[in-house]
């Protein structure tokens, strides 16, 4: 299966995937027939984990039956997800009584016509045959 590819709707299926081991904290998301992309950058050592989930008209229960058509990326800190089980694997973050934790989110919109492999310092794209 290849997630670089959106799949049609008349897969009729759904899954959810955690993206584990990142080296670097950023995602890109190209439209290469019209040269034009969304990113994000944020802390690796904060967000760990992102979670792709994809229902392609495949899953019928509540809330979906059958009639959505979307894919999510969602940042995680820890999985799985239950928050029970993260804690019971002394994974979830904690903070103590007034301890803050602070982070920075990059939202970059960039152009390519092709596919990229990161971001550098100045949140630009690092393009693929760099």
């Amino acid at each position: 299966m290849d997630l670089s590819q959106v799949m049609t709707p008349e897969m009729k299926t759904a899954f959810n995937i955690y993206i584990k081991n990142l080296k670097d904290g950023w995602y890109g998301i190209t439209n290469l027939s019209k040269g034009i992309g969304i990113g994000f950058q944020w802390d690796v050592n904060i967000f760990k984990y992102l979670l792709m989930w994809s229902v392609y008209r495949g899953f019928y229960g509540f809330p979906f039956y059958g009639k959505t058509y979307n894919l999510a990326l969602e940042l995680y800190s820890a999985i799985p997800d239950d928050l029970d089980e993260v804690i019971r694997l002394n994974r979830a973050l904690c903070l103590k009584p007034g301890e803050e934790l602070r982070t920075i989110f990059h939202t970059i919109v960039y152009q390519s016509s092709s596919r990229i492999q990161g971001f550098n310092q100045q949140h630009q794209p690092i393009l693929l045959d760099e």
